[in-house]
C-alpha cells in the first residue's frame, strides 16, 4: 500500500471515529421540562418555529388529522427511483434479484450459497475478533520478545443472522442494516466468502461455507479495510499502527497471517525488522485493486409508497406505506400514521408531527414532552411509536 494511499485510509478512519464520538456525546444531552427548548430542537427548515423569550407559554392542543390515509399505488417511475437510491437495508428485506444483474456469474453463484443464512435464518458457528490468540512463525502461542505472525480465532458459539443484526437493538440501539456486501474467495480454496458490512456501527461479518456448515467471523471495520483482489487487507490499530494481513479458514477456525507490520517508525516483514524503504517497496506490491462492493436494494414486495428521509421534505426517518394499510419503519410495523398539530413551548407558530404508532390516543403534547422533558416517565410515552416527520 503506497504511503499516500495509507494516509487516506488513516484520515478517513480518524474522521469517522470523530463523527461517532460527536454523535455519542450529543445523545447524552437532556433538557429539563421547565426550561426553554433549544432552537435547534424545534427547527423544521423554512417552517421553523421562532423562539421568543418574552412570550408566555401557550397551551398545547393536540389533534389527530389523519390516522388512516389512503394507500397509493407505486408507479413504475417511483419503483425505478427507489431501486436507484441505495440505503442500508435489513437482511430480511433485500431484493436479491438486483444483485444478479450487477455481479459476475461467479460472484452470483458464490452469493447464492449463503441464501440459507440470509433467507432461512440458518445457524452459523460464530467467531469474535476479540477472541484471537497471537501466534509466532511456528504457529505456537507468542512468547516474550517474539513478533506476531498469526492470529487464530476459534469458532465457538452458534448464532443466526437475525440475532446478530439485533444485538445492539436489544439494548436500545439501532437495528443493524446491510450497508454493502462483497463476494470473494479470501484464501483461494475455491470457496467464496460473503463479506457483509453493517451500519450504523461499521461492523463486518465474514461468512464461510464448508459443505452444509456455515462459519462467521465478526470484526470492526478498522480491522478489515481496503480488501484487495489478492486477498490482502489492512488492519489498523491507530494512526501509527497498521498490519497488512491475509485471512483463511482452517479446520473450524479463522487464521490471520501478518504479512507486514508498521508500528510508527518501526517496520516488520514476516516478523523480521526491516528499514523503511524495504518495507514500503514490499507493501506497494500488496496493492492491486479493491474487491467490488455491492450496495443493497430493498425489495418492493408489499410496499405501496416510500417516504425517504429528506431535510427538504422534513422527513426524519425513511418509512413505508404498505399495501395492507399498515406502516413500516426500521423493520417495525405500525397500524397508524398520525399527523399531530399544536404549539411548542414559547413558539409563535404551530408545528406538526407525523408519528407511526399503534396508540390512537397519542397527542401533540405527549410527543413534545417525550422530546424535551428530562422525566423518565415522559420519555416512555413514545415507546412503541416513532416520530418520522417534523414540520
Amino acid at each position: 500500500m503506497k504511503k499516500r494511499t495509507l494516509m487516506k485510509v488513516l484520515t478517513a478512519s480518524c474522521a469517522f471515529a470523530m463523527v461517532l464520538t460527536f454523535a455519542a456525546c450529543a445523545n447524552q444531552t437532556d433538557y429539563d421540562e421547565n426550561k426553554e427548548a433549544p432552537e435547534t430542537q424545534v427547527k423544521a427548515s423554512e417552517q421553523e418555529s421562532e423562539i421568543v423569550d418574552e412570550q408566555n407559554t401557550e397551551e398545547m392542543n393536540g389533534e389527530v388529522l389523519d390516522a388512516s390515509p389512503k394507500v397509493e399505488t407505486v408507479t413504475e417511475s417511483e419503483t425505478e427511483m427507489m431501486t436507484d437510491s441505495y440505503e442500508p437495508v435489513e437482511v430480511s428485506e433485500l431484493d436479491y434479484d438486483s444483485f444478479q444483474s450487477r455481479m459476475t456469474a461467479e460472484e452470483w453463484e458464490g452469493f447464492q450459497q449463503y441464501f440459507p443464512v440470509l433467507k432461512e435464518n440458518a445457524v452459523f458457528h460464530y467467531t469474535s475478533f476479540g477472541d484471537g490468540v497471537e501466534l509466532n512463525k511456528d504457529g505456537e502461542p507468542l512468547k516474550e520478545g517474539e513478533h506476531m505472525m498469526y492470529e487464530r480465532y476459534m469458532s465457538e458459539e452458534i448464532t443466526d443472522i437475525s440475532r446478530f443484526a439485533e444485538s445492539d437493538s436489544e439494548n436500545g440501539g439501532e437495528k443493524w442494516k446491510i450497508e454493502d456486501i462483497r463476494v470473494f474467495d479470501l484464501d483461494e480454496d475455491g470457496v467464496q466468502e460473503l463479506i457483509i458490512q453493517w451500519t450504523p456501527v461499521g461492523e463486518i461479518l465474514v461468512l464461510h461455507r464448508e459443505k452444509e456448515e456455515f462459519y462467521g467471523w465478526e470484526i470492526m471495520y478498522r480491522g478489515f479495510e481496503m480488501l484487495q483482489t489478492n486477498g490482502v487487507y489492512i488492519s489498523s490499530g491507530g494512526a501509527g499502527a497498521n498490519w497488512w494481513k491475509r485471512i483463511r479458514f482452517e479446520n473450524g477456525s479463522w487464521l490471520a497471517e501478518v504479512l507486514a507490520w508498521q508500528d510508527w517508525e518501526e517496520y516488520y516483514l514476516h516478523g523480521e525488522p526491516v528499514d523503511e524503504d524495504t518495507f514500503f517497496q514490499q507493501v506497494d506490491l500488496y496493492e492491486t485493486e479493491e474487491v467490488t462492493r455491492y450496495e443493497p436494494v430493498q425489495s418492493m414486495d408489499g410496499i405501496a409508497k416510500i417516504y425517504r428521509s429528506s431535510e427538504e421534505n422534513h422527513i426524519m426517518k425513511t418509512y413505508y406505506e404498505m399495501e395492507d394499510g399498515t406502516w413500516k419503519c426500521d423493520g417495525k410495523t405500525y397500524s397508524l400514521r398520525l399527523e399531530l398539530s399544536g404549539r411548542m413551548p414559547n413558539a409563535v407558530k404551530d408545528s406538526s408531527y407525523v408519528v407511526l404508532t399503534d396508540n390512537a390516543e397519542l397527542t401533540f403534547d405527549d410527543v413534545t414532552k417525550s422530546m424535551i422533558s428530562s422525566y423518565s416517565e415522559d420519555s416512555k410515552i413514545m415507546e412503541g411509536s416513532v416520530l418520522v416527520e417534523l414540520r
